[in-house]
């Protein structure tokens, strides 16, 4: 079978050591080992149908869940005597529907959409209602072809498109929440049919940490699968919208987690992805790769900023105009939703707003102003990072903040609205701070085309600076503190951006502050150089 190219929606529960080795990658699943560690015996000479028999399912409103209890795939509780139908697949159904009532008929997500036949079984029963396959994850049907690492690894929830209509999914959950290790032996199986067969069974069990307590999943299986319904399901409702193919951006497991959320409160699961949050405030939001790809997971606490301050429908409005332009950067399409709600500053001034949030997390939750719309979970959060302010330290990346202590250099500086800073100041335990938060300042395809605008700004003086007009200006000149003309720049008729080298009479730009504007321009932007 020919390797298709494909993006996979994979959740994991895990412990935080093991945050590095699994994660969302933008293009396709990493392999979690080297390619010379993939050797072809490992995957054992069963096929598929080899590993399962009869086949069963059961049904909701919407939803047909398909399993069997003998073999690697059995479900946990499948040899007891006393139900009729296992209670792992009641417990899955019931949070099914939950996940359902709450994405698709209250918040208002389109309902997801399923292949006729479902993927691993190949199973065509109650082809109207959506697919939910029970298996052994990491013997997923053409596992070799979907992961490049031959195994999923400590995944336990998988969202998987469907090759020819990516608007249609399967969601796979895993039957035992274990895993393959890659050095256990390969194991001998006698197949429905009588004969022989070699595999590697899951024998590891997925675990997790929170709050110091270490929690197994295959005891504690209910509350995996609560969680796992709830994002993964997002996952299935977020494709009736967007191809992942199209644009990969941090939206997709921000909202999957925000929603996990507000359908098990009480689990928290998320508080896993924080620390990194809160430690490096000054990683874009947009950031789809930090932290093993895990970046994303915990900027759901972007989504939970949002459904407080706008409400629960907030999210369908973003998806339909994913929906009508899957390409455009996913920043622009923020910025036209929070335009069209007429937030001061779009996207910027909604970003800035929340960085101001996060800044109260931990013990400085008890010193929420008034105004606060969202506290519930603050004072279990880490604590915002402090640093002592030095102009080289201004966050740079798009969608980016730090939290300075107050100094004099910063009491008095006003960032201009070309430089993309915002600054405010906070008072935390008698402490005073400036908060600077950046907006499409330092990415230019991040830029609104009417916007005048210089990035990176700040800029450190190595490579290029890039100015953007709001006007059709062919000359664009640069003044230095003072006021004093220093440099005017050219560029040709259909040429989009002035490009910069920083050199004066073949000398360094100096430190320091700057404006600029094109030549019909009355109003001037400001830049800072730092070193």
């Amino acid at each position: 079978m020919q390797k298709r190219f494909v993006i996979l929606v994979i959740f994991c529960l895990i412990s935080w050591d093991w945050a590095s080795q699994c994660g969302f990658s933008v293009l396709a699943q990493q392999p979690k080992h080297s390619g010379s560690a993939r050797i072809l015996a490992k995957q054992g000479t069963c096929n598929p149908e080899d590993l399962y028999d009869s086949v069963q399912v059961d049904t909701t409103r919407h939803f047909r869940v398909i399993y069997t209890q003998k073999g690697p795939h059995a479900v946990i509780g499948a040899d007891s005597v006393t139900f009729a139908r296992p209670p792992y697949i009641d417990t899955l159904m019931r949070w099914l529907e939950a996940a359902y009532t709450l994405e698709v008929d209250s918040i208002g997500m389109r309902a997801p959409q399923g292949p006729e036949v479902s993927y691993h079984y190949h199973d065509h029963r109650f082809s109207d209602k959506f697919p939910v396959e029970i298996i052994d994850i990491d013997l997923l049907r053409d596992t070799w072809n979907i992961f490049e690492s031959g195994i999923c690894g400590e995944c336990y929830g998988l969202t998987y498109p469907d090759a020819y209509d990516p608007t249609k999914s399967t969601l796979f959950i895993d039957n035992d929440f274990l895993y393959q290790n890659r050095n256990d032996p390969l194991s001998t199986y006698t197949t429905p049919s009588g004969g022989t067969c070699s595999y590697s069974p899951s024998t590891q069990k997925i675990t997790t940490t929170r709050n110091g307590k270490l929690l197994d999943y295959t005891q504690d299986w209910a509350t995996a699968l609560r969680i796992t319904a709830f994002h993964e399901l997002y996952h299935t409702t977020q494709l009736r919208y967007q191809d992942y193919n199209k644009q990969y951006h941090f939206w997709f497991e921000a909202s999957a987690v925000g929603v996990e959320e507000l359908g098990a409160p009480d689990v928290n699961d998320y508080w896993q992805y924080l620390p990194p949050i809160f430690s490096s405030p000054q990683t874009s939001l947009l950031d789809v790769s930090s932290n093993g790809g895990l970046h994303p997971y915990g900027e759901g606490v972007f989504y939970q900023y949002l459904e407080h301050r706008f409400g629960l429908h907030f999210d369908p409005p973003l998806w339909e105009r994913l929906s009508k332009a899957p390409t455009r950067d996913i920043s622009l399409h923020f910025d036209d939703y929070f335009n069209s709600l007429n937030i001061d500053d779009g996207f910027p001034g909604v970003f800035a707003d929340f960085s101001r949030h996060l800044a109260f997390s931990g013990s400085r939750s008890k010193l929420m102003p008034a105004d606060s719309i969202w506290a519930q979970d603050l004072p279990f959060w880490p604590e915002l990072a402090t640093t002592v302010y030095d102009s080289g330290q201004l966050p740079s990346a798009p969608f980016s903040f730090r939290l300075f202590l107050l100094s004099a250099n910063l009491v008095d500086w006003i960032p201009s609205a070309s430089s993309g800073l915002h600054k405010q100041i906070l008072s935390l335990n008698d402490t005073s701070y400036a908060l600077v938060s950046t907006g499409f300042a330092s990415a230019s395809s991040n830029a609104p085309a009417n916007m005048a605008i210089a990035f990176p700004n700040p800029w450190r003086g190595t490579g290029i600076l890039h100015f953007q007009l709001s006007t059709d200006d062919l000359s664009l000149e640069i003044r230095d503190a003072s006021g004093q003309i220093i440099t005017i720049l050219n560029r040709s008729l259909g040429q989009a951006l002035f490009d910069f080298d920083g050199q004066i009479h073949q000398k360094a730009l100096a430190p320091g502050l700057y404006y600029w504007r094109g030549l019909s321009e009355k109003r001037l932007h400001r830049f800072l150089v730092v070193r």
